[in-house]
């Protein structure tokens, strides 16, 4: 098996970028008009296949043969969801009390506001959301993933603008 994914410096940055501030409609990075339009309550996850998975290969969103090398990058209709299951409850919050305080973090580790750091502005983000469902007919397995291979040699490719 291959050692896993790790984000790199850029690869954060790119999705800080397309973030900028919230709006989703940065002029660079992964940006998404759907996020946009809702942002306070909607956003783009962004995980390593190790965040969310245990066994390999793994399922996400539908698609077969995810491995441990794999960052997933998919449109989430909660903007504090960390594990991505529709719901914001306890185990997202559990996420983020793991990681609290820490720097270099993703949104699968209760980053929300793409600032590298879990801190009390996550926290006040999950607070606000904490209860709330995906709506009815509506789930982030409908939307489509971006499963985005990082290799070594080939960085994060597969990255167009999301939903």
């Amino acid at each position: 098996m291959a050692p896993p994914s790790t984000l790199s410096l850029k690869e954060s940055v790119t999705v800080a970028l397309g973030h900028s501030n919230g709006t989703w409609l940065g002029t660079d990075g992964i940006t998404s008009t759907a996020a946009a339009l809702m942002p306070l309550t909607r956003g783009i996850a962004v995980s390593e296949a190790t965040d969310m998975f245990s066994t390999f290969p793994a399922t996400y969103r539908g698609l077969t043969g995810i491995d441990n090398t794999t960052v997933l990058i998919g449109y989430s209709l909660l903007a504090s969801d960390a594990n991505q299951d529709g719901n914001v409850g306890f185990p997202d919050l559990v996420v983020l009390a793991q990681n609290y305080n820490g720097t270099g973090k993703r949104f699968s580790q209760g980053d929300f506001d793409y600032d590298g750091v879990v801190d009390f502005d996550d926290l006040i983000k999950l607070a606000q959301q904490y209860g709330q469902t995906a709506l009815v007919g509506e789930s982030n397995a409908a939307k489509t993933p971006q499963v985005a291979s990082r290799r070594p040699d080939r960085g994060l490719r597969g990255l167009p603008e999301l939903a």
